[in-house]
């Protein structure tokens, strides 16, 4: 991880879905990010639709591996049917590809993050 943008206004002291989608929202928009990824919490969880259908994109939720192809298209792996298998799902032609990944798929990163304000780029 190269950089963490930071929202640090008292609206997002206290979860509000219509404040935080607006917020992302707009950062998706002027950033223009290939993949959003968000954590599986119960926040993510409420966030994660919401957007993609903003963006009118696909969103795959649960993911426990992903793969970057050289295309940027993004390989999203889950399990399904009660976990006895695992299906593969690729949105080759949306963008951005929205995924919610499981807790502790990912181990945390140990560089150093240069932070951002929200003043910077919205």
């Amino acid at each position: 991880m190269d950089e963490v943008f930071v929202y640090d206004e008292d609206e997002f002291k206290d979860f509000r879905i219509e404040p935080y989608s607006k917020a992302i929202e707009n950062f998706i928009d002027k950033i223009k990010p290939t993949i959003v990824l968000v954590g599986g919490t119960t926040l993510g969880r409420s966030l994660a639709p919401r957007l993609a259908a903003r963006f009118r994109t696909g969103l795959t939720a649960d993911c426990t591996i992903l793969d970057i192809q050289s295309n940027t298209d993004l390989d999203q792996i889950r399990p399904a049917f009660g976990g006895n298998i695992m299906a593969h799902i690729n949105t080759p032609n949306n963008r951005p590809q929205f995924a919610t990944v499981r807790y502790k798929i990912f181990s945390a990163t140990r560089k150093n993050r240069e932070y951002y304000r929200k003043d910077n780029f919205m």
